[in-house]
């Protein structure tokens, strides 16, 4: 009753220009960064949001800008820092630094099928302890407060540390109106890439209704002990 009902979904009508989105939680100490821009090679999203970015792996994916010259990063020496990388201009950039630990969302705008959409990335801190469970719902407050301020089609991405099934998702969905890209396309387990039979799904994106979903899967180990997630959307 839990995991069946995600591998089924009504089909929807899709017209317009899709947009592939790759979210990866890179993981601070990994220092296989040919490894994500291979597969930024053979996947050739249209944006690549990567989260546990520190000034190393800034430094090692600077090839990633020949081909994403629209660039926005917040690097971190801890496991929070935050980048985007785009072939899409964007109409807008800025991280906030959210509450109650401070650690960088991302918020950006582009334009495309003549519509603005707001791209959203944040990393809440892991849910070890009561004080860590309580940071990482205020950080999904947050997040669920900033979303009521845009207009238009949005997608939420991240590393939530939370499952499909936890509360608090179903709870950030229900007050925002978003839904999970999943829906369809199964349970997609994305961490820890160190167990792979006991991994869950962490890794999520969230879309508006308007948004068509057209395929969800995750990509292939890149060092980290997460997989990425792949999204192909039409806005």
């Amino acid at each position: 009753t839990f995991v069946l009902p995600w591998y089924f979904a009504e089909p929807v009508a899709v017209v317009g220009e899709p947009l592939k989105l790759i979210h990866a939680n890179v993981y601070s100490s990994n220092a296989e960064y040919e490894r994500l821009i291979d597969l930024v090679a053979a996947e050739s999203p249209d944006m690549l949001f990567l989260q546990e970015v520190t000034p190393e792996w800034i430094a090692g994916t600077t090839s990633l800008l020949q081909d994403y010259s629209y660039a926005y990063a917040e690097p971190r020496f801890d496991n929070f820092g935050i980048a985007a990388f785009s072939k899409i201009p964007f109409d807008s950039i800025q991280h906030i630094d959210s509450p109650p630990l401070g650690y960088p969302t991302i918020l950006a705008t582009i334009t495309i099928n003549r519509e603005q959409l707001t791209i959203i990335s944040s990393h809440p801190t892991i849910p070890l302890g009561q004080d860590l469970h309580d940071a990482r719902n205020e950080q999904l407050q947050s997040i669920a407060d900033l979303l009521k301020q845009v207009n238009g089609e949005t997608v939420l991405l991240g590393d939530f540390n939370l499952s499909v099934w936890d509360a608090h998702l179903r709870q950030l969905e229900a007050s925002t109106g978003l839904r999970n890209v999943r829906e369809g396309f199964g349970i997609l387990p994305s961490w820890p890439t160190f167990l792979p039979f006991a991994m869950i799904p962490i890794d999520h994106a969230l879309v508006s209704q308007g948004i068509s979903v057209t395929d969800v899967r995750t990509g292939p180990t890149i060092g980290s002990d997460h997989l990425p997630l792949i999204v192909t959307l039409v806005p």
